[in-house]
């Protein structure tokens, strides 16, 4: 009999934790704000923005999910901000591309804002054939993505 009681309480504290996490995972995947001390942006829902201290940008989203067949090793979507140094002088800049990498065709959107000493790049790239499921989380990126 105490079997069966402690047994019925592990399982109520597995379900209890179980749904915890599945809270916590579903919020990370929400609409959000970052800002930084340089920049603010619009991390649509469906995006995960992971936190890590040894990144190489300094802001990373990307889709849930992945492609299909030659692209299952790609997310369907995908945004990073890298900063330079010591900017080369001219405009703030918005251009669209196409790129293929191994046979995997990406539709590639960056938008280029500078101060007076780094230039912020924001590459947004999204594989060709879910472009138009991404069309508006791209642009409230593009269109969020500003310098304080």
């Amino acid at each position: 009999m105490e079997i069966l009681i402690l047994g019925i309480i592990l399982v109520a504290l597995m379900a209890y934790v179980s749904t915890r996490i599945k809270k916590s995972a579903a919020r990370a995947f929400e609409r959000e704000i970052i800002e930084t001390g340089d920049f603010r942006i619009v991390k649509p829902e469906g995006f995960l923005n992971p936190i890590s201290e040894n990144s190489e940008y300094a802001f990373e989203a990307y889709s849930k999910d992945f492609g299909e067949d030659d692209a299952a090793d790609y997310r369907q979507a995908r945004a990073i901000i890298k900063i330079y140094k010591n900017p080369e002088p001219g405009e703030n800049s918005e251009t669209e591309s196409e790129k293929t990498e191994k046979g995997v065709t990406l539709q590639t959107f960056h938008k280029i804002l500078k101060n007076d000493d780094k230039v912020y790049e924001l590459e947004i790239s999204v594989l060709k054939e879910y472009r138009e499921q991404y069309f508006d989380k791209i642009n409230e990126m593009l269109n969020s993505f500003s310098l304080k």
